[in-house]
């Protein structure tokens, strides 16, 4: 007999994969020495690439991922 195994599927929208994406790929920028300042910018601009964003979810989103970058990444 073979068990199958159940993968929950997970559907989020664009301001969740976009905060996922821009938050890991802040905490990898860091993690390889480069300072938050140095890469925030960038990856949000690259972030904004690859997932289409309303400007309404833009705003909101930047303001929670400059405070979040303050709160956990420049303890």
């Amino acid at each position: 007999m073979n068990p199958q195994v159940l993968v929950p599927v997970v559907f989020i929208d664009e301001k969740q994969a976009f905060r996922m994406r821009f938050q890991h790929s802040l905490r990898h920028c860091v993690e390889r020495g480069f300072s938050v300042e140095e890469c925030f910018g960038i990856i949000w601009e690259e972030t904004l690439e690859q997932i289409d964003l309303s400007d309404s979810d833009e705003h909101a989103l930047f303001s929670e991922m400059i405070d979040w970058a303050r709160n956990v990444l420049l303890r």
